[in-house]
């Protein structure tokens, strides 16, 4: 849908409404636009009272105030309700981020066990095996919560900060 460049000011008034503003067809409007076509006598009047009309719109109007005092409002609202969301999703990855932390260490732990405890004594067959699935479960949690996940949820939080501080500052400057 195109819209209408005919003003100085840039207005959003797309060839369909113009066409039907002034009594004509779409097709009639545009051949007119693009100097193929002339416009009927009472279309070139009505045509010609909404461009004195467009020369005329001030800078500021009663009603142009009241829609943007209620788009500052509105605009607060969201930003508030998208603050709250930001704090909710910071303290979830902090505590997501500390259980995968958390994991990784204990797991690393457990394989240090494992390793040392095979250095230090022969154990038997059975036993040998049980540490070797304890240390193959400890590896699976070390990929599962590995440091490039960490690092992931870290560049999360610091985006989520970043985040927060602009949107506070929105409020601020609001």
């Amino acid at each position: 849908m195109k819209k209408e460049t005919i003003f100085k000011a840039k207005m959003l008034i797309p060839q369909e409404e113009m066409a039907m503003l002034l009594n004509v067809s779409r097709s009639q409007w545009s051949m007119h636009k693009i100097g193929y076509r002339g416009l009927p006598v009472k279309s070139r009047e009505k045509f010609g009272f909404l461009l004195k009309v467009a020369s005329e719109l001030p800078l500021e109007s009663l009603h142009r105030k009241t829609i943007e005092k209620q788009q500052i409002q509105e605009q607060l609202v969201k930003l508030e309700a998208e603050l709250k969301d930001v704090v909710i999703k910071q303290f979830r990855l902090q505590k997501k981020y500390k259980e995968t932390e958390n994991k990784y260490q204990a797991a690393m732990r457990t394989i240090d066990f494992v390793n040392l405890a095979l250095s230090k004594k022969k154990f038997v067959d059975f036993e040998y095996e049980t540490l070797k699935i304890i240390e193959r479960k400890a590896m699976e949690t070390v990929k599962r919560y590995s440091l490039y996940e960490q690092t992931q949820l870290k560049i999360k939080l610091k985006t989520l900060e970043l985040q927060h501080k602009l949107l506070e500052k929105a409020l601020v400057n609001k």
